[in-house]
């Protein structure tokens, strides 16, 4: 793959049902970049939880509200930026779940979050003009 930045941009509104859509493209674009499959599961857990947590947890009201997602290869980077005008809210700064207590007494949320940050390199957050934007790297082997 040569140097040349490949971008995809999407826009969906915060309803669960555009998951399946979102998925798709972000997965064809994934197959179209020959991604790796550990990568490529990376990346739609990725979009997953986060497009997930907006839909749930970033409105107050129930009116529809704009998402913006973008994945942005270049070179032996993929970055995954998703932006809502939702509350502030900094996946970077959510508090690592205690993995050791039982199921049963583990507090609900938060798994997700840990496990996207295991899988990958790097996350960034930052709150600009009212709106959330998150950024996750991913690095790619090689091989892509």
């Amino acid at each position: 793959m040569s140097d040349v930045a490949v971008r995809l941009e999407l826009e969906a509104l915060n309803r669960i049902g555009e998951l399946e859509r979102l998925s798709a493209a972000v997965d064809r674009f994934l197959d179209n970049m020959k991604v790796d499959a550990e990568i490529r599961y990376a990346v739609l857990f990725a979009v997953e939880e986060l497009f997930t947590n907006v839909v749930k947890y970033a409105f107050d009201d129930q009116e529809p509200h704009r998402v913006g997602i973008q994945l942005l290869r270049a070179g032996s980077e993929l970055a995954l930026t998703m932006e809502d005008g939702g509350k502030p809210f900094d996946p970077t700064s959510a508090p690592v779940p205690d993995t050791t207590l039982a199921l049963s007494e583990r507090p609900v949320g938060g798994l997700g979050l840990f496990l996207l940050r295991q899988m990958s390199s790097r996350m960034e957050y930052w709150r600009i003009a009212g709106s959330n934007r998150i950024r996750v790297h991913f690095t790619l082997p090689d091989t892509a």
